[in-house]
């Protein structure tokens, strides 16, 4: 399983009942394929390495669960893609960030945040036209 680490950051809203949202900046999260998500992640034989001391947003159906992150500068989060077939990555775009490596099946990339207070929006540089978008907010 590959370990990317990079500079950046973000953060992990709790994963739970997600509702299906659609907003102005095209963000979206299905509730029935975040709730198959974060069964798929709790099912998971190594479930507790991911989560240690950590947040964690799921790559799955093209979307990112949860969709919309709340979190403080140094608070580690972790994509994790949990996809079959498919590649991800994670791109703050309008932060002039670089896009992150392609995280494929059980890879994942890990990030700190530091980032300036607000609403910071990301995507997945393959996906993002298909609705394949997240809003970190910086508190």
């Amino acid at each position: 399983m590959a370990k990317r680490l990079l500079t950046g950051g973000i953060v992990l809203a709790s994963m739970s009942i997600f509702p299906i949202l659609a907003d102005a900046q095209g963000m979206r999260e299905d509730a029935s394929a975040c709730d198959e998500a974060v069964q798929l992640f709790e099912s998971r034989p190594d479930k507790a390495s991911h989560a240690d001391n950590r947040a964690v947003v799921l790559m799955y159906k093209s979307q990112f669960c949860p969709a919309r992150l709340t979190a403080k500068n140094g608070t580690n989060i972790r994509w994790l893609n949990i996809e079959n077939r498919t590649s991800h990555s994670v791109w703050f775009k309008n932060d002039g960030l670089e896009e992150s490596d392609r995280i494929f099946p059980g890879e994942h990339i890990d990030m700190t945040i530091n980032m300036t207070q607000g609403e910071h929006p990301y995507l997945c540089g393959p996906h993002w036209e298909g609705g394949m978008t997240g809003l970190l907010i910086i508190n």
